[in-house]
């Protein structure tokens, strides 16, 4: 029976390999002649999109509904008309924090944990929002767990508790996207164009700074969250497996006794031109050029009837790998890996134009030249009937993607009942689509495409760029150095504060060794155990560093999640975690080197170069110290607690860098258990305290001073 078996599968596989043989050439002439650009696309078919079935709760809630029962799911989407834009200027960042702290803050009935916990149980997500142009909320969950799911989310867009510790933590995050918002060179340009066309002090052009942020209150938050929301400025969708009376019944009694308010919207001004201009941001760690050029079109709205044939335009002038931008710089003259330029749209504000590419710095002017020449060419009406067709047919065949999924079609409908469009302006856009012909594609191309009112800008380095920048206009730098926070004022220094300070650090310097041993004991091994707290616990592990003063450091840390090297040495560092070697950034090195002036050595050393005053008394643990202020020209290195009987420091004061999110913070620095080592007094024991809070503590457990430290421990591995 297998034997035969065999011989049926032998048989079929010879007949099959016979075949082949008989069809090899006409195969390979078909090969031979296939040309995709002459394949025959058939018509598009015509899409029927779902239209939500709409109503509104009496206090004003619109309700947009569809019903599918493929799944037991439920999709819930919420809109709010609030925006970033309300930010007032000296506390940017509320709307965006608020959104936030609405979800992790909890509310009047459980904290933001035990939503956690709850919501963990059942599978079930709940987020909120503020961006730019609304706010929102999101519910998926299983149909049996609508109805505590919805409860839920309905306490959290009513009654938001803003819980002073997820506001402090919610600060930490956005604080740690500023320190780190100039680490991509992609974030920088895309960033500062918009800056450049709307305006750094517009309301599409502010940013939180640290300052900002910490200006942020609890109240504030209370009081965004009062204005802007209520029923009446809210907008529901719903999607899933419910029965829609259903549906009305459960939302009615999770919002229905919720009152209307009058809601006062600030004005906001958008700008409807850019000025003409050439800027130019210097970065240190790239290797190619970011260039970005385009300019502001105040009509370029999706309800504009140009709307069809600029999309179709877009993707034939510089938005798919088939476009003229990115054939002509990349496919012809070689200049990028990725080009592309397109109008961008908005529902209710001036849209604009951007065309954007990376390239080596030697050919910045070139590639930006070829984009110029590139939309200039295209207002020529020399567009072809393939680049037409495909591109048409690329835009016709893709649509459908857009509403493959009750849940698109769902968010697509909220923007429209959101911003007022028809709710058939999708449909009638594939229309016109489909009816578009060249003679369109050309009108818009001349009425749109416009290189003479650039703004432009470019980060690199100039000094290896193919040409100056001024070819193209007066070129501004913009710097993009963050600003730190401000710190607290401090008392102005007199003739008699300054001789006081002078004289009390001379007595500091003595009790520890005095000059010549500080400097001479420069080699330094510490060894201890590192017990960070976090809101989630304390953390400890084990640590040693290596320091050879004045310039280079080295720290081993070890813990049950592995081990991390830090070295600085000199102008330069670098890190090694989890076997991977990686250079530390300019501000890395450069906030080392800021610690290391804090140190008792160099201010020794450079005694006669800075400023010191005393500036009255304070307790410190129980014991009478005098506050010495010590800066550097104009800049506070920092304050000084010192004992007035024994003269050691038991606390220092300066801006330092949050640990967890790496922004500029105040901290205060305890020092204790005071051992005699090498000649030299040494705190065995250190705290370290941040708004009011401990995050760090060290306890010593060895210290060498004076001992040989090899110079290979600071040398970079191999990556």
């Amino acid at each position: 029976m297998i034997n035969k078996k065999i011989k049926q599968i032998t048989l079929s596989i010879l007949s099959l390999a016979v075949a082949l043989a008989l069809l090899a050439p006409a195969l390979s002439a078909a090969a031979t002649d296939y040309d995709p650009s002459k394949i025959a696309y058939p018509p598009a078919s015509k899409l029927n999109i779902p239209t939500p079935e709409k109503y509104e709760l009496p206090n004003g809630i619109k309700l947009l509904l569809i019903e599918d029962h493929r799944l037991p799911l439920i999709e819930m989407s919420v809109l709010i008309k609030v925006s970033s834009y309300y930010d007032p200027t000296d506390k940017a960042g509320l709307a965006s924090l608020t959104g936030t702290v609405m979800r992790t803050g909890g509310t009047d009935k459980m904290t933001g944990d035990e939503i956690d916990l709850k919501l963990e149980k059942v599978a079930a997500i709940v987020e909120t929002y503020i961006g730019e142009d609304s706010g929102g909320a999101y519910l998926n969950c299983l149909k049996e767990n609508l109805d505590s799911s919805l409860g839920i989310l309905a306490d959290i867009i009513r009654t938001p508790r803003f819980d002073p510790e997820k506001i402090d933590l919610a600060k930490v995050e956005m604080k740690s996207g500023i320190s780190r918002r100039n680490d991509e060179v992609g974030g920088i340009a895309a960033r500062e164009f918009q800056r450049l066309l709307w305006g750094k002090d517009s309301a599409k052009g502010m940013m939180a700074e640290y300052d900002t942020v910490n200006a942020i209150t609890r109240e504030d938050l209370i009081n965004f969250h009062k204005k802007y929301f209520a029923p009446n400025n809210i907008i529901i969708g719903v999607v899933g497996d419910f029965k829609t009376k259903d549906m009305k019944s459960k939302l009615q009694k999770a919002f229905g006794d919720w009152k209307k308010t009058e809601i006062a919207f600030p004005p906001v001004e958008i700008r409807k031109e850019a000025p003409n201009s050439v800027s130019y941001i210097f970065k240190e760690d790239i290797e190619q050029s970011n260039i970005r050029l385009g300019y502001i079109v105040p009509g370029l709205q999706y309800k504009n009837p140009d709307y069809p044939a600029v999309s179709l335009m877009n993707f034939i002038l510089g938005e798919s790998s088939t476009a003229r931008i990115f054939k002509e710089v990349r496919t012809k003259k070689g200049l990028a890996y990725s080009a592309y330029g397109r109008f961008v749209f908005s529902f209710d504000e001036p849209g604009y134009y951007m065309a954007f590419c990376q390239t080596k710095f030697a050919s910045t002017c070139l590639a930006t030249d070829t984009i110029i020449e590139v939309m200039n060419g295209m207002k020529t009406g020399n567009i072809t009937q393939d680049e037409f067709t495909n591109g048409k047919n690329a835009l016709l065949n893709s649509f459908v993607f857009g509403f493959d999924k009750n849940r698109k079609i769902l968010e697509k409908q909220l923007d429209l009942e959101f911003y007022g469009y028809p709710a058939d302006f999708y449909t009638k856009y594939r229309d016109a689509l489909e009816n578009l012909k060249i003679e369109d594609i050309e009108a818009v191309s001349k009425k749109y495409l416009d290189t003479s009112n650039l703004t432009l800008l470019v980060v690199g380095k100039k000094e290896q760029f193919d040409a100056p920048l001024d070819k193209y206009g007066a070129v501004a730098e913009i710097d993009i150095t963050i600003p730190e926070p401000k710190a607290e004022p401090m008392p102005d220094a007199t003739a008699k504060t300054i001789a006081a300070g002078k004289e009390l650090m001379k007595k500091v310097i003595d009790v520890y060794g005095g000059i010549e041993l500080l400097v001479k004991n420069k080699n330094r091994t510490e060894e201890y155990t590192l017990t960070i707290t976090m809101p989630q616990g304390e953390f400890s592990m084990e640590g040693k560093t290596y320091s050879i003063y004045p310039d280079k450091y080295r720290m081993d840390m070890n813990s049950m999640m592995g081990s991390m090297i830090r070295v600085y040495s000199g102008d330069t560092g670098w890190a090694e975690m989890g076997g991977k070697v990686m250079d530390l950034s300019e501000a890395e090195v450069r906030d080392a080197k800021k610690e290391r002036s804090r140190e008792l050595t160099w201010l020794a050393e450079n005694l006669e170069k800075i400023t010191l005053y005393t500036a009255g008394d304070e307790d410190v643990d129980q014991r009478k110290t005098t506050r010495l202020i010590i800066k550097n020209g104009d800049e506070h290195i920092a304050t000084f607690s010192v004992d007035k009987e024994s003269f050691l420091i038991l606390k220092r004061n300066y801006m330092g860098k949050d640990a967890m999110s790496g922004a500029p913070i105040e901290q205060e620095v305890y020092s204790s258990d005071f051992k005699a080592i090498s000649g030299t007094s040494v705190p065995f024991k250190t705290v370290i305290m941040q708004g009011g809070k401990q995050i760090m503590e060290i306890k010593m457990k060895k210290i060498e001073i004076g001992t040989p430290i090899s110079e290979d421990l600071f040398q970079k591995k191999s990556k």
